[in-house]
């Protein structure tokens, strides 16, 4: 049987008949973003600040949301009191006076414009109220000149040694409560520690004493001479601390051979009757 292949129509091709298929498909979703929250940043104060009851705390935040605003941030005290900021810088400053001694933690919270929070919490120590200690009166009787002081310094506190009274004194820093003092034998000196921070100022004063104490003086024992000498040796003890030197009190003239001998030879005059003193 033969078959007939009719002509194609001008401008077909046999390709273009091959049948074909095309799905189109249309749909639409909608994707939920979950809020995401606030960020809290604290700027003040410091950490492991300590304070003296009494004094204002200075609290001080940056806030960020990265979808979204800062609606505000709360500062709440531990006795429930809160403050609201509504714009930059985020600041709030807490009294704490008629506080005990302790640690305290204040809640900060921002809020975001969907109303998510984000929440730290800062601790604060407080201290007793400030009080001056300039160590305790002191007095030397060696050869020492000079002594390492024993104040005490706060935290948050500020010291100055102030020299009140006493000869030839001089402290190696000002501002350091265990500076070094150096003085002069036979010199009592008066120090005031001076205290102060943002809050009050108090001051404890402090006596430290060189009194380099020299041996005991002995002159030796009296003489009487009856055989027509003027001069005689005399028999004042040796010092073990310190120098000695004799002087006339009474009876008129009179010589030593070395004033700063104990065993120094004095010559007078016959028929009088001196008063020596030997002075260590």
């Amino acid at each position: 049987m033969n078959k007939k292949i009719l002509p194609l129509p001008k401008g077909l091709s046999r390709l273009s008949l091959i049948p074909v298929l095309m799905v189109l498909v249309m749909s639409s979703c909608n994707y939920i973003v979950p809020n995401k929250p606030p960020y809290v940043e604290k700027i003040q104060p410091a950490d492991n600040a300590e304070f003296t009851i009494g004094q204002i705390v200075n609290f001080k935040v940056n806030a960020y949301d990265v979808d979204g605003s800062i609606s505000m941030v709360v500062f709440k005290t531990p006795d429930g009191a809160e403050f609201v900021d509504n714009s930059e810088p985020y600041e709030f400053a807490w009294s704490t006076a008629g506080l005990t001694m302790g640690t305290y933690r204040v809640e900060i919270k921002a809020i975001d414009n969907k109303d998510e929070p984000y929440i730290i919490k800062v601790p604060v120590s407080l201290l007793g109220n400030l009080t001056a200690f300039a160590g305790k009166d002191t007095l030397f009787t060696d050869s020492r000149t000079s002594y390492v002081l024993e104040a005490i310094l706060p935290s948050n506190s500020q010291g100055t040694w102030t020299i009140i009274s006493g000869t030839g004194g001089q402290i190696s820093d000002l501002h350091d409560p265990h500076a070094l003092l150096s003085g002069q034998s036979c010199q009592t000196y008066i120090l005031r520690w001076t205290l102060t921070n943002s809050f009050s100022t108090v001051t404890d004063e402090v006596s430290i004493g060189f009194n380099y104490l020299p041996s005991k003086a002995v002159a030796g024992v009296d003489q009487w001479i009856t055989d027509g000498r003027a001069t005689t040796a005399l028999t004042a003890v040796i010092p073990a601390d310190g120098s000695g030197l004799w002087k006339i009190i009474s009876g008129g003239t009179g010589a030593f051979s070395d004033a700063t001998r104990p065993d120094a030879a004095f010559t007078g005059v016959q028929c009088a009757t001196y008063q020596l003193v030997w002075t260590v």
